[in-house]
């Protein structure tokens, strides 16, 4: 689908570069980037345009106005994107020199410069049919072209193409809309959201799988969460993406319900944990008679005290780090969906103090489909699930910090 019609005759041989990209997917696909950079460049830096009564034109103006004045304005700019074209019979160059503006505009000259070279074409090439196309850069303004210039190529195979920079610097561009990452971006997450989707439909969830999804949601998640995902999202509602790009990720229903889902099943899973046999990592060798209650309820509100309970918490987040050396760890509040993978020492630390505040954290070991749960007001760790070599390696950590392993036989059996 085409952006830009260009009815206004402003480049009178334009369409003859539509009918060059026809029935080839790949130029195509360039030409519709191009038309979309070049909209994004006009919306962009329309701010340096007056209309009529004299104001200055807003991104929202912009949005707002016909497609002509829009295609208008891109012609403008790419007058101010090149300086001069030349072209020399004798060397047989057409030299194209850009004005310092170039990087700000460069989608808006591309269109003049294929309006010219469509001109060229069927002329000079028939003088001679090896020419080159000499481009005179201010020096900073080279990026993005190299993609533009393969597309020349492609579209004009008598022509090579050569850069050499001017005595000019060009513009910086401040806080830099156009993103050229951006469809590479959409296509990637499109790819995590396809399998979040296989994931969640599958049967049999091993601890591998769970460590593949929690891996695909946290990085879909994180895009899900950021400015790249509202930009992009934006981009699609105003048109200005690919036609032929699968984007169910930028479908903000679609997303969000396979985060939902994923971590739904997650979820569902570390539940299925908690029916396990256990074992409790605690201030005592074992548990406590019925008939000691009160006094136990003494001796844990003693250990609950700030200090005390912060020194408790400590010995736990040392278990966990030393633990992590020999199997990946992730944890989160179970308020929370998302999990952290390896926490680095200082995190673990810190999360383990701020159960004080926040209640209940897990620690996930997929490996061995091992749990282990600290509650805010209990001076123990439950750990659901381990094997034995996984409880082995628990016993000899909670010795050498000064704390206790046992089993309950009543409730394992």
């Amino acid at each position: 689908m085409r952006r830009l019609e260009w009815k206004n005759g402003t480049f009178d041989e334009i369409d003859l570069v539509y009918e060059k990209v026809a029935g080839n997917a790949d130029l195509e696909r360039q030409m519709e980037i191009l038309e979309i950079q070049a909209l994004k460049e006009a919306r962009k830096h329309c701010v340096l345009l007056q209309d009529r009564s004299g104001h200055i034109l807003s991104p929202r103006a912009f949005d707002e106005l016909p497609q002509s004045a829009k295609e208008s304005i891109i012609e403008v700019f790419s007058k101010w994107g090149i300086q001069s074209v030349e072209q020399d019979i004798i060397s047989k160059t057409i030299k194209i020199v850009f004005s310092v503006h170039i990087q700000k505009i460069l989608a808006c000259a591309m269109f003049r410069i294929l309006n010219n070279l469509e001109k060229f074409d069927g002329a000079l090439n028939l003088i001679d049919p090896s020419w080159t196309l000499e481009l005179h850069v201010p020096l900073g303004g080279k990026k993005g072209l190299v993609q533009w210039e393969m597309f020349i190529m492609q579209l004009y195979p008598w022509l090579s193409v050569s850069e050499t920079s001017t005595n000019q610097v060009a513009e910086i561009i401040e806080n830099e809309e156009i993103d050229p990452d951006q469809i590479t971006r959409i296509e990637h997450n499109e790819t995590l959201l396809d399998k979040v989707d296989s994931m969640i439909t599958a049967e049999n969830i091993t601890g591998s799988d769970i460590v593949a999804l929690l891996d695909t949601l946290n990085e879909l998640d994180t895009y899900y969460q950021s400015p790249q995902y509202k930009r992009d999202f934006k981009d699609d509602e105003n048109n200005l993406l690919p036609e032929n790009l699968k984007r169910g990720v930028l479908s903000e229903d679609g997303i969000y319900n396979a985060l939902t889902r994923g971590y739904d099943l997650i979820s569902d899973h570390i539940e299925g944990l908690l029916s396990k046999p256990y074992w409790i990592v605690d201030i005592l060798p074992e548990k406590v008679p019925s008939e000691r209650g009160e006094r136990y309820a003494e001796v844990e509100k003693f250990y609950l005290e700030k200090d005390r309970h912060f020194k408790l918490l400590d010995k736990f987040a040392e278990m966990v780090i030393k633990f992590s050396c020999y199997h990946d760890v992730y944890n989160r509040y179970v308020d929370k969906n998302t999990w952290t993978k390896n926490a680095d020492p200082d995190t673990v630390c810190d999360i383990m103090a701020k159960t004080m505040e926040k209640g209940t954290l897990q620690f996930f070991v997929p490996d061995t489909e091992t749990l282990i749960v600290i509650n805010n007001d209990d001076t123990y760790l439950t750990v659901y699930n381990a094997d034995e070599r996984s409880i082995n390696l628990i016993k000899a950590l909670a010795q050498s910090v000064g704390l206790f392993v046992w089993q309950n036989a009543d409730v394992n059996e």
